[in-house]
């Protein structure tokens, strides 16, 4: 009985996915376009405390495209003198809830700051887990709010080389955007938890996300930070970390 139950919930799920997918497609989601970062300049602001050290928020303004990451447009009312104004790009993992590490699921904020596209960092028809997630999201926003999403390739790419750990949305980012050759790529506030967040993007101390990685198993943000820096050192005229990024690579 337990495997007949198994298997017929199973075939629900793949039905249901099957209806889902093309009403997302027909509906919901943004073409994936690599010509969004081919040959452009492409700043990239995270959330670590080090965004915070110079007012670089004309010279993030001034690239092609800017990029940034789960709670980053909540502070650019405050902050916008050290994290610019413009987001081209939101790449977001729609995780709602009470916990430190999620991030809100906002179209009406996003529309206000003038968000170009907002990136799933996931696959829809990839991940179990980002089918049930955006499935959420697409009914509590009434199927009124398109996203892109990133395509398989580039989710298999970021899945295997981090293999078993799931990816944190930073380095989906940069990965990503590696894949579809930037000119630039520019790093900012992205520290893999070497530094404290920036406070006004996500509470929660160092510590707090160092225990919880490690007995949980959810990330792996020194694996994350081996393979950044490999393509920092294979590529060095193309990823530019900020300085306390660099100084990081240098010591580590």
């Amino acid at each position: 009985m337990d495997l007949l139950k198994r298997i017929l919930n199973r075939l629900k799920y793949d039905i249901q996915r099957f209806w889902h997918r093309r009403d997302y497609e027909c509906r919901i989601l943004i073409p994936f376009d690599e010509n969004w970062f081919k040959g452009k300049r492409v700043a990239l602001v995270g959330g670590a405390d080090s965004v915070l050290k110079e007012k670089l928020g004309a010279y993030i303004d001034g690239f092609d495209v800017v990029v940034r990451i789960n709670r980053g447009v909540e502070v650019l009312d405050k902050q916008k003198d050290y994290v610019g104004s413009r987001t081209d790009f939101l790449f977001h993992l729609f995780q709602e809830g009470d916990l430190p590490g999620d991030s809100p699921v906002t179209p009406k904020l996003w529309e206000e700051k003038n968000v170009g596209v907002v990136v799933f960092s996931l696959n829809v028809f990839r991940s179990s887990y980002g089918f049930f997630t955006v499935k959420k999201v697409v009914e509590r926003t009434k199927k009124k709010f398109r996203f892109a999403q990133v395509v398989p390739e580039h989710y298999k790419a970021n899945a295997e080389v981090l293999h078993p750990f799931p990816p944190t949305t930073g380095f989906v980012a940069i990965n990503t955007i590696m894949q579809c050759m930037p000119e630039e790529l520019y790093l900012t506030g992205i520290t893999f938890f070497k530094t404290a967040h920036n406070a006004a993007y996500r509470s929660g101390d160092l510590t707090y996300y160092q225990d919880l990685f490690r007995n949980n198993g959810i990330h792996n943000p020194e694996l994350e930070y081996r393979h950044v820096k490999n393509l920092y050192l294979s590529y060095p005229d193309v990823l530019v970390p900020d300085n306390t990024l660099r100084e990081i690579f240098e010591t580590n």
